[in-house]
């Protein structure tokens, strides 16, 4: 995938052809749910500054912050996630323009095609085909920025302990079995 390097001069030249040549103001939803949030918040609000863009951080109640989500009532929203091991479990929810998770109103037909595809297709080769599609039409769409990612996290258990599996998602459901 392309990825893309900082280059203020650029933003500050797309930002004026989309009409915004002073930036813009808009607000951002945030949460003390999470002590990642209001860091992760600042370090926005700073990058966005150094091209005119002026992000006014709005912190509330995480209650209120889960209903602004799901309502589609915010701006820009910040809101954490889990990996999944299969890429349709963690990517659908929030990309297919059906989905309930879908709470920034995304639509791509071919998208929603792909994911389709996806979940139909069982011949691996073909599956990494249709994501390798599907990352390069959101690198190009943009639906929705992950612009930090937590830390590592690490389990240590004793060897006494039976039936319990580590899962890449940080998942713990194997504690239900462990014994």
């Amino acid at each position: 995938l392309p990825f893309y390097k900082r280059d203020l001069n650029l933003a500050k030249q797309l930002l004026a052809e989309a009409g915004y040549p002073n930036g813009f103001e808009f607000t951002h939803i945030t949460s003390a749910h999470s002590p990642d949030y209001m860091p992760g918040s600042q370090m926005i609000q700073s990058n966005l500054k150094d091209v005119g863009i002026k992000m006014n951080i709005q912190q509330v109640e995480w209650g209120i912050h889960l209903n602004r989500w799901q309502s589609g009532d915010f701006q820009m929203l910040q809101m954490g996630g889990v990996w999944d091991i299969d890429p349709d479990a963690y990517i659908r929810p929030f990309f297919h323009s059906t989905s309930k998770g879908n709470y920034g109103r995304y639509k791509n037909p071919e998208v929603d095609k792909l994911l389709d595809e996806s979940r139909e297709t069982v011949d691996v080769k073909k599956r990494i085909e249709i994501w390798k599609r599907l990352q390069y039409i959101m690198a190009d769409d943009v639906p929705i920025l992950w612009v930090q990612a937590g830390p590592p996290r690490f389990e240590v258990i004793r060897d006494y302990v039976k039936n319990y599996h580590f899962l890449s998602n940080v998942s713990r459901i194997y504690l239900r079995q462990a014994w």
